[in-house]
């Protein structure tokens, strides 16, 4: 049986309930998958109930948004077993996402957009804030043709309503998920050039590396494959499902391990 160790809900970035990934997994065929919200684990709340009614695993995970030289270094986290400590930590993140929310919608209504911090919140929900969501009222009120375009045009870095915002550094994030007694994993090394650094996150004491990933070709997993042994580091596989499919985003159960491949930090969560 498989499972898929990347996957989001609507408590960050994703446009699927946690329930709603639950049916979709075991529609893929998954025995189960982990639930790596963006600087969140409010969805925790959801899995054991999750996990009784649909007789699916559920991993608690997380995924942290860093930054090195400007580049995003996403680290996910896996088995944190100091919840009240870890939880305590995000806020830090969650507040700084709001903070340059609100410098977006600023930048935004300056461009002349009708856009409010009410709409955004509408869209994130119970979730950490993000420019996903300020994408989907841009698209939604006809400003540009879809999210994509919305980042494209004017959110992604260098674009006129971009704010940069506080993040933790990569070896932060691998402090704190250590500390917290879990294990760090680099997630998508192929995208925005982050395995440049996996020297020194192993040095930070890195544990994992998602060699398998969406946005990731077969030659390209090869090479990380063969990073992860040479840094000793175990392997993991996950779709970064976000309930839709583009070129870094594929849908669930599209990248996954066997049973016998998960690394022991997942083993004691099977059902």
């Amino acid at each position: 049986m498989k499972y898929d160790l990347h996957v989001h809900s609507t408590y960050s970035d994703g446009i699927k309930s946690v329930k709603e990934l639950a049916v979709e997994a075991r529609a893929a065929g998954l025995a189960g998958f982990a639930l790596t919200d963006h600087d969140t684990i409010a969805g925790w709340s959801e899995i054991a109930v999750v996990e009784e009614t649909f007789g699916i695993t559920v991993f608690p995970g997380v995924e942290l948004s860093t930054e090195w030289q400007k580049r995003n270094v996403h680290i996910l986290g896996y088995g944190i077993a100091d919840e009240a400590t870890f939880r305590e930590k995000l806020v830090f993140l969650s507040q700084s996402r709001v903070t340059r929310m609100e410098g977006i919608v600023a930048q935004l209504n300056a461009l002349g957009f009708a856009v409010t911090m009410d709409e955004i919140w509408l869209k994130a929900g119970d979730g950490t804030v993000g420019r996903p969501h300020a994408a989907a009222v841009l698209a939604e009120k006809g400003y540009v043709k879809d999210r994509q375009d919305a980042f494209d045009r004017y959110l992604n870095r260098g674009k006129p309503a971009y704010v940069e915002r506080v993040k933790y550094s990569p070896w932060e994030a691998c402090a704190l998920i250590r500390s917290c007694g879990g294990c760090a994993v680099l997630a998508h090394p192929g995208l925005d050039n982050a395995v440049r650094v996996l020297p020194q996150l192993v040095e930070a004491g890195l544990s994992g590396l998602e060699v398998y990933h969406s946005a990731h070709t077969e030659i390209s997993a090869s090479r990380f494959a063969a990073m992860a042994l040479q840094y000793g580091l175990f392997v993991t596989a996950g779709s970064d499902y976000h309930g839709y499919s583009d070129d870094s985003h594929g849908y669930i159960g599209s990248r996954g391990l066997q049973r016998e491949e998960l690394p022991p930090v997942f083993q004691r969560y099977l059902i």
